[in-house]
């Protein structure tokens, strides 16, 4: 009885677990390529601070323009008390109203492009972000794809070996095999068993990080398509790529932002020693009181130029001259980066297409090659270890052009980051690839 309340209880906790982690997981279901960038731009906290600071920047240059070029409007009020010999007070109420308006400041047109600069930092930063997060969907999309294919060949492979170990068995009580034969056909066995619990967990992992990106749980995603064609880069010349990265390439264009607000830092950091012109326009309302104040009105215009403060203007200019040629050399050095890595990131795309062709060829090679093994061992012509070596070479050929194929499409969308070119249609053209 005891016994059989235990088991109850065990299967109780069991469904219970079972239930908490279907319902912690969320839900799940098929997704394409398109799908998942779509619920990663919804899931990426990443993005959605990059789209903030992107509009917060878009609204520098109407602060700039607010602070700057219109009016500034002061309202003031004031109550005065005098006591002029004992028993005898007076109070004034008034208020005043104050307009300044700035005529002319030379740092004014800097600021302005200063905050132009920025906004356009601002969407650049932006798309670099958005950029990124494809990179991130395609790599997190692909692995899932490559470690499925692994864990399926492997499973394949497992067996064609027990058809072989089934075979290797009947044949040693025939007689005319060998308890050796056994032996190894056993331990090829075990092997592909670890390497099934490995590509298991490979397929997890690739997995939990597919749905830590999407936020959701894809129990299926769409598979490559072997029919497809290879899709081919949108040029064969290195020089084309480097002209195109060093063109658009968003860390390039965002260093050459910060090149331009260095720049425009020189006139900025001297601003508050600058020549200004200011016209203002003040009125005065008495509002009550014991004492007579006549209201008026007063108009001006203040022209202000400081002479000296101790040195502070040369040396905050020349500070700032100093940052702008730091940001040159950062520019310059940046450039070199990515030229080299956009050319080496093209040889590695070029050679991956070639690999392609050649693994292709050899998939075939070894599968005649398997098949006159296979043939030469129902007559007895071999032993069963060269037909284990036979379809081992098969499976790892196999596994090592689907292995291709994916490094090859990864690094095209890493070809396409570094050149700057990358956006939603090479996702579209991607994901017309798959079933």
């Amino acid at each position: 009885m005891q016994r059989k309340l235990k088991q109850r209880l065990t299967s109780l906790l069991c469904a219970l677990l079972t239930a908490s982690i279907m319902l912690f997981a969320g839900p799940a279901f098929s997704i394409d390529l398109i799908e998942s960038y779509e619920l990663a731009v919804q899931n990426s906290s990443e993005l959605a601070a990059a789209n903030l600071d992107s509009q917060a920047g878009e609204l520098n240059l109407d602060i700039t323009k607010a602070t700057s070029i219109f009016p500034t409007i002061t309202i003031g009020a004031m109550s005065e008390r005098k006591n002029k010999f004992v028993g005898a007070n007076t109070r004034i109420d008034r208020a005043n109203v104050t307009l300044s308006q700035t005529l002319w400041r030379e740092s004014l047109g800097a600021g302005l492009k200063f905050s132009e600069q920025q906004e356009i930092l601002a969407g650049l930063i932006y798309r670099k972000a958005q950029t990124n997060l494809i990179k991130q969907v395609v790599d997190a999309y692909f692995n899932v794809l490559a470690a499925q294919d692994t864990l399926e060949t492997n499973r394949s492979e497992i067996e064609s070996i027990r058809v072989l170990l089934d075979h290797t068995v009947v044949r040693r009580e025939a007689g005319v095999g060998t308890e050796t034969d056994v032996r190894i056909a056993e331990s090829r066995l075990a092997l592909a068993n670890a390497g099934v619990i490995m590509a298991e967990t490979a397929v997890e992992n690739a997995n939990l990080a597919l749905s830590e990106l999407i936020g959701h749980r894809a129990t299926n995603i769409d598979q490559l398509n072997d029919d497809a064609p290879t899709p081919s880069m949108k040029s064969e010349l290195v020089e084309d790529w480097t002209q195109l990265a060093l063109k658009n390439n968003i860390d390039l264009q965002i260093q050459q932002v910060q090149v331009n607000l260095a720049e425009r830092s020189i006139q900025l950091a001297t601003s508050d020693y600058d020549f200004a012109a200011h016209l203002n326009f003040r009125v005065n309302e008495k509002l009550g009181g014991t004492e007579s104040l006549n209201d008026h009105s007063i108009a001006s215009i203040t022209i202000s130029k400081p002479f000296s403060a101790g040195g502070a203007e040369s040396r905050l200019k020349k500070q700032a001259t100093l940052q702008y040629e730091a940001e040159l050399q950062r520019l310059k050095a940046l450039r070199n980066r990515t030229a080299t890595f956009t050319s080496s990131t093209f040889r590695s795309t070029a050679s991956l297409i070639e690999q392609i062709d050649a693994l292709d060829v050899a998939v075939n090679a070894v599968q005649s090659s398997y098949e006159l093994t296979q043939s030469n061992y129902d007559v007895g012509l071999v032993t069963s270890l060269e037909v284990l070596d036979a379809q081992q070479d098969l499976f790892e050929a196999r596994r090592t052009l689907r292995e291709a194929h994916y490094a090859y499409l990864r690094s095209l969308i890493e070809l396409e980051l570094v050149a700057g070119t990358l956006d939603l249609s090479d996702l579209h053209a991607l994901n017309n690839l798959l079933l």
